[in-house]
């Protein structure tokens, strides 16, 4: 059963309450609003629409809490909202990143970056995302969708049901993200030598790295 809601209210209210980025999106990917702490735009994309709609996959489930990383690794959750008398579109908590000195930032940095400035515009950006685990996001996920819908759902049930829609197209269309996504999911010991030296070598302006 549906309840009335005002969906900017509750879009500021998911915004306080996880400390990320919200917005809302039309069903053809128009940002209808949004509730952010600053307005920093990607780098990696040429506006806020095609960097939330890069998380979008062709058949998505509606009404169910979806995590979703791109190749920037950053992290979000979305949910394609149908059948509501208020809402009509898609919400989506993001970007947010974990962890954000990893070696996986840093190993994608050096790969693609050559230039030191390019580097420090780019480790700016991610200084400014929300540090969120996986598990946090999923269970915002599923908070949301309960002021939504007025509905509980199961945390183990949705977390397998991602894990069913995250592992069949990436193995696929992205394989990469796809073994990124394998590494992110098991519990792993950072090499924190590499990445103090890493940032100090990138707040020093030294391009020998």
């Amino acid at each position: 059963m549906n309840t009335s809601i005002d969906i900017q209210h509750l879009c500021d209210l998911a915004h306080k309450a996880f400390n990320a980025p919200v917005h809302i999106l039309s069903a053809d990917r128009k940002i209808l609003y949004h509730s952010t702490s600053d307005n920093v735009c990607s780098p990696f994309y040429s506006s806020k629409e095609e960097h939330l709609s890069d998380i979008y996959q062709e058949n998505d489930p509606c009404n169910l809490p979806l995590f979703r990383s791109n190749n920037y690794l950053e992290n979000f959750v979305l949910i394609h909202i149908e059948n509501h008398d208020d809402i009509k579109g898609t919400i989506i908590i993001g970007p947010t990143i974990h962890p954000k000195d990893s070696d996986d930032m840093i190993i994608k940095f050096q790969k693609e970056f050559k230039s030191n400035d390019n580097i420090q515009e780019r480790l700016a950006y991610y200084q400014c995302l929300s540090e969120i685990k996986k598990t946090t996001l999923i269970d915002m996920g599923i908070l949301l969708h309960y002021m939504i819908f007025n509905e509980k759902l199961d945390v183990d049930i949705v977390l397998e049901k991602n894990k069913v829609l995250e592992e069949v197209p990436n193995k696929i269309v992205k394989p990469d993200l796809y073994i990124l996504k394998r590494r992110q999911n098991k519990p792993k010991t950072h090499n924190m030598a590499l990445v103090n030296d890493f940032f100090s070598t990138i707040k020093e302006g030294n391009k020998k790295s």
